[in-house]
């Protein structure tokens, strides 16, 4: 039987505790940044994103316990349960609550009230979360068939080398104590567990959204950061502030007329939608969005005299320290991650600094650049979303974030979560060697058969969406000047689905 030490009790009280701290600020947030048209409506979509936001940012948090719990020796033997556990949370909550949650709250309408209309919500819902699970679960297990097969390398010696635990055994072997000659290398297929195999898939759709978002925001986010203290809004006189307002008028007259044709073009299809319809409106949606921006920015340099000076120091501040993390982890990658042996364990070896002077030093560096990453992905979802015609932007602003925001980059952030971990995994192998979470990654789910390939590359890749955001970002925040109101926003696309919006009308 296990013995516990006083570490882990110490780890089994923070494990207890975080989850609640985390869901506390999740809250604070959610009350921070939702819309107040939106503030008292759809509690229970909101309670979803909140334990979502939990199981998100608690799930990375378990990485350093597992070291921790390794160190202590008792509760190490919990530690490959709480894994599966946490994995099957994520697991149910994409596949299943996030969709139920989102189309029950789009599905709302205020024309049908009472029972009628909570029934009609939850009908769209559930029709949601079965499309979802029959999608995934067809995927999944067909796919079990041929793909749940890790291959191990296997080395056949001539004798082992002698040691009281299986470190000593692994220290011995390292410094080559006794006859440890190999005698026979070879690959051993291993069926792997349905839950290990789920994990597995999860994650492989988390890498696209990490590659794709989390690349492009690592260089996205700092910049915009920088430059948000750099062009930030200069003092605006009234006469300035009258034209900026006639032309932003001009330009809300067109979005509420293009609103009602599309509203009438709905009614006209009896909620039927095309492909062309699907991107008018999603072009609509963007429109609207860039001009409440815009004329936000406005008001602040008219009324506020260019805003709070404060606000963009700090972002500024943070910025750089962005941009700093952002250099850190590219460089670690170059060192650590993509040559094989590595050059240099570099983050490695300052976290075991870190635990040396006192284990919480280690636990808050490795925090920040885990939790960077999180940031990361939420911001070059918005950078490279905003490009795509056919695709909704869901961006998270200040008292002005729809519910259907929050459950979207809900299920962002746990699906690259699952993500971070295994990235954080390969990234601090060295740091978290022997726990049951190396063995889960860097073992089975780097060793599946053909997917292995895709881990041999996938930093590569990592490395041109990160040039991808910086050109993109670059090219975005550059032109203009600080205050851009004396030219009106780019209207070419508005008055296009204008003329084909009253075009059909007249047909």
């Amino acid at each position: 039987m296990a013995k516990f030490s006083v570490l882990d009790y110490f780890l089994v009280i923070l494990m207890a505790v975080i989850p609640f701290v985390v869901g506390f600020f999740s809250i604070i947030f959610i009350q921070l940044f939702s819309s107040p048209m939106d503030y008292f409506n759809s509690i229970f979509s909101k309670a979803i994103v909140v334990l979502g936001m939990t199981i998100s940012f608690t799930i990375i948090l378990v990485l350093p316990f597992d070291k921790w719990a390794l160190l202590g020796g008792g509760l190490s033997v919990a530690t490959p349960y709480i894994w599966q556990i946490l994995f099957a949370c994520i697991a149910f909550y994409v596949i299943l609550v996030i969709p139920f949650a989102f189309w029950y709250y789009e599905s709302h309408n205020t024309d049908k009230s009472g029972m009628k209309g909570l029934l009609s919500q939850i009908c769209h819902g559930v029709v949601a979360s079965l499309v979802c699970f029959v999608i995934a679960a067809l995927a999944i297990i067909i796919s079990y068939i041929w793909l749940g097969y890790a291959e191990l390398s296997v080395e056949v010696h001539n004798q082992a080398a002698f040691g009281d635990t299986f470190y000593d055994v692994n220290r011995n072997i390292t410094a080559g104590v006794g006859l440890n000659t190999v005698l026979k290398k070879s690959l051993l297929n291993v069926r792997m567990s349905f839950v290990v195999y789920i994990t597995a898939m999860l994650s492989i759709a988390g890498w696209l959204i990490f590659i794709v978002f989390g690349g492009c925001g690592m260089t996205a986010l700092p910049l915009e950061l920088i430059f948000c203290f750099l062009k930030k809004p200069k003092p605006l006189s009234q006469r300035d502030f009258q034209i900026a307002q006639r032309l932003f008028a001009s330009r809300a007259e067109k979005l509420i007329k293009v609103g009602q044709l599309i509203n009438d073009s709905r009614k006209t299809l009896k909620g039927r939608t095309t492909r062309k319809n699907v991107s008018k409106y999603q072009k609509f949606k963007k429109a609207v969005y860039q001009c409440e921006e815009e004329y936000k920015k406005v008001e602040i340099a008219y009324k506020q005299g260019g805003g709070n000076p404060f606000v963009y120091i700090f972002a500024f501040v943070l910025g750089i320290v962005s941009a700093i993390l952002t250099v850190l982890w590219i460089v670690h990658m170059i060192i650590y991650m993509v040559p094989r042996p590595p050059i240099w364990p570099m983050l490695n070896q300052f976290f075991e600094w870190f635990d040396m002077g006192f284990p919480l030093f280690g636990l808050i560096a490795y925090l920040i650049f885990t939790y960077y990453l999180l940031f990361a992905v939420l911001a070059g979802n918005v950078r490279i979303m905003s490009r795509i015609p056919l695709v909704a932007v869901f961006p998270l602003k200040y008292r002005d974030t729809a519910t259907s925001s929050f459950l979207y980059n809900t299920g962002l952030m746990l699906l690259s979560s699952i993500t971070i971990v295994q990235f954080s995994a390969n990234a601090f192998a060295d740091y978290i060697k022997y726990t049951s979470i190396d063995l889960f990654f860097n073992v089975f789910v780097a060793n599946m058969i053909y997917i292995k390939y895709f881990y041999i590359y996938v930093h590569y890749v990592l490395f041109g969406f990160i040039f991808i955001g910086f050109v993109l970002t670059v090219l975005s925040l550059i032109p203009g000047p600080c205050n851009n109101y004396h030219k009106a926003p780019e209207e070419k696309e508005l008055d296009e689905i204008l003329r084909s919006l009253e075009y059909e009308a007249r047909r």
